[in-house]
C-alpha cells in the first residue's frame, strides 16, 4: 500500500469530478483518510500501482487543475508526469517564482503554448510547481526548455532549442519506424 498526501481542495474536486470513481475503474483500489489528508491506494497488478501514483500525484499536487481525462491518461504505458517542484528550487522565495512563472508562461500564455505544441505535451501550472504530461522524449524536451528559461536564456534561444529537439525526436522516430 502507498500513500499520497491531499489538501482539502483537492479532495473536494476528487469527490466533485468523480475522479475517484474513474481511478477504480482502472484497478486502482483507494482508501481516503480524511483526517490525515491521505489517499492510501494499491492494485493487484503491479504496473497499475505503479501508474496510479503518477496519476495520484498528479490529481494532488494540483488539487485537481489538470484535467481530469490528462491524468487518467497517465495509466497508458508510453504516458509519465514530471513535477517541477519551484518552491522547493527556489527556497520558497515567491518574487523568483513569479519571475520564473512569467518565463514559462509568457505573454497571454504564447510560450507556454508553444512549448506544449513543439513538444506535444500537455503543461499545467499550479502555484509553484509545473506538470508535464506526455511520452518521455517530449517531457524531456519541455523539461530541458524550462530550465533553459529558468537559467536566463532567452525566448528565442528556447524556441531554436525546442525546434531543433523536435526535429531530432522525429528523426530517431523515423529510424525507429524504417527499422535502422
Amino acid at each position: 500500500m502507498q500513500i499520497v498526501k491531499i489538501t482539502k481542495k483537492g479532495l473536494r474536486k476528487a469527490h466533485t469530478s468523480g475522479f475517484l470513481e474513474k481511478v477504480k475503474e482502472k484497478g486502482l483500489i483507494v482508501r481516503l483518510d480524511k483526517d490525515n489528508l491521505t489517499l492510501e491506494f494499491y492494485a493487484k497488478d503491479p504496473f497499475v500501482e505503479l501508474k496510479g501514483k503518477d496519476v495520484l500525484t498528479a490529481f494532488s499536487l494540483s488539487e485537481g487543475s489538470i484535467d481530469l481525462n490528462r491524468a487518467l491518461g497517465l495509466f497508458s504505458e508510453d504516458t509519465y508526469l514530471k513535477v517541477i517542484d519551484l518552491g522547493e528550487i527556489y527556497n520558497d522565495n515567491e518574487k523568483t517564482i513569479t519571475r520564473i512563472l512569467s518565463r514559462v508562461i509568457g505573454t497571454n500564455g504564447k510560450t507556454k503554448l508553444i512549448i506544449e505544441e513543439i513538444t506535444e505535451s500537455s503543461i499545467t501550472i499550479y502555484k509553484d510547481k509545473i506538470f508535464i504530461i506526455g511520452f518521455l522524449e517530449e517531457i524531456h524536451l519541455a523539461h530541458e526548455a524550462i530550465d533553459s528559461l529558468m537559467a536566463g536564456i532567452t525566448h528565442k534561444k528556447v524556441y531554436s532549442l525546442l525546434e531543433r529537439g523536435r526535429r531530432k525526436i522525429r528523426e530517431e522516430k523515423m529510424r525507429l519506424w524504417k527499422g535502422e
